[in-house]
Formats: structure tokens, sequence, C-alpha cells
């Protein structure tokens, strides 16, 4: 199984603290192989990192913060099922 590119494909602060620290994040991350791209999302919130300036926070620090074992495993699964083992247009064809 290749390895995935995780990339983060959307940052967006959902709320600041009164000092204008990030204190939500809704995130996107691309999983990417070859021509195969697959999309997860999640909403965090503190206490599961230190709010600090948006500017402040790395892709990498992002990326931690998401369930990536779990959609490691999704991506894996259906990488093998969509490309590994993709369906022929002889069984695709029921009609």
């Amino acid at each position: 199984m290749p390895t995935a590119v995780k990339t983060v494909n959307l940052r967006h602060v959902r709320s600041k603290d009164s000092e204008g620290n990030v204190t939500s994040w809704h995130i996107e991350l691309a999983y990417t192989v070859s021509d195969y791209v697959a999309w997860y999302q999640c909403d965090v919130s503190a206490p599961l990192f230190t709010p600090k300036p948006a500017s402040d926070f790395t892709d990498a620090e992002l990326i931690a913060l998401c369930p990536t074992s779990t959609w490691d495993t999704r991506f894996d699964q259906d990488y093998d099922t969509y490309v590994t083992n993709a369906p022929t247009d002889a069984e695709l064809d029921v009609g």
C-alpha cells in the first residue's frame, strides 16, 4: 500500500478568546496517492491544544490534532477497494 501524502486543505478558525488566540479549529485534510484523493475533516477545540494566534500553528500541529489513525485505516480500505481492486467495466455493467 503506497503511503498517502497528507496536506492541510483548509484551516478555518471557528472561535478565538478575548486575546485573539484560536480556541477552536475546523480542519480539512487531503490524503493523496497519485491521482486518488480523499478528503477528511474535523473540528477541534481547546483543551486539546493550547490557544495561540492562528499564524503560530503549523500544518504539522493541525494534522496532529486530527484523528489520523482512523482516517489512515479508512483511506487504506478505500484505496484498496477503488484503486487496487477496482471493478472492471464488465463488472460494473449490470444492465
